[in-house]
């Protein structure tokens, strides 16, 4: 299960950073980063068990600094080294100086705002990949494209209403439920 939660943001993510930085960041990058991450927090931060990888608000960023980039006639990788130097020293001072209990006077509320952003971010950009294949293709591959992502959807949520059931024995249940995502993904892959 550990390696699916890792290896699987990491080649979704990296897909997306490749698009999204015409390929100066992506999939082999993700999952190297990804290791070497994991491997550096396991290491130093007395939480071996915690998954290091890319996320909805760091693509988001990502694309923003990147087009900003763009924007500025600025070098992105250089550019994203310095803005990661610049992210360690304000960790580095944040840690130090114990600022996370600032954190106690934040509530959930903002943490549910971010994930509603990041959320709202992707659909959009599902919904949009939509519109481009009935702009793009025929109608006909248009309509599978549909068909594939909505049924890809509800296959996945079918199978999380399955851990709630009592149709089959738990150990089933959790497998299909924790692996919901990559079985649709897998069998609608293959449909396709």
């Amino acid at each position: 299960f550990l390696f699916f939660a890792c290896i699987s943001p990491a080649l979704a993510f990296g897909s997306l950073f490749s698009e999204a930085t015409e390929k100066q960041v992506g999939v082999v990058e993700t999952i190297l980063a990804t290791a070497i991450c994991g491997i550096m927090y396991s290491l130093f931060s007395g939480q071996p068990l915690c998954i290091m990888g890319a996320t909805g608000p760091e693509y988001a960023y990502t694309v923003v600094f990147y087009a900003m980039c763009q924007a500025l006639d600025i070098e992105f990788l250089p550019a994203r080294v310095w803005q990661g130097l610049w992210a360690a020293l304000f960790t580095a001072l944040l840690a130090i100086t114990d600022s996370c209990a600032l954190m106690s006077h934040f509530t959930r509320f903002v943490e549910d705002i971010f994930a509603l952003l990041i959320s709202v971010i992707f659909l959009v950009g599902a919904f949009r990949s939509l519109v481009e294949a009935f702009e793009d293709l025929s109608k006909a591959a248009a309509f599978k494209t549909t068909l594939l992502c909505l049924g890809t959807f509800a296959f996945t949520r079918w199978l999380q209403s399955l851990k709630r059931s009592r149709s089959t024995t738990k150990t089933i249940r959790d497998i299909l439920g924790n692996f919901s995502v990559a079985i649709s993904i897998l069998v609608f892959s293959g449909l396709a």
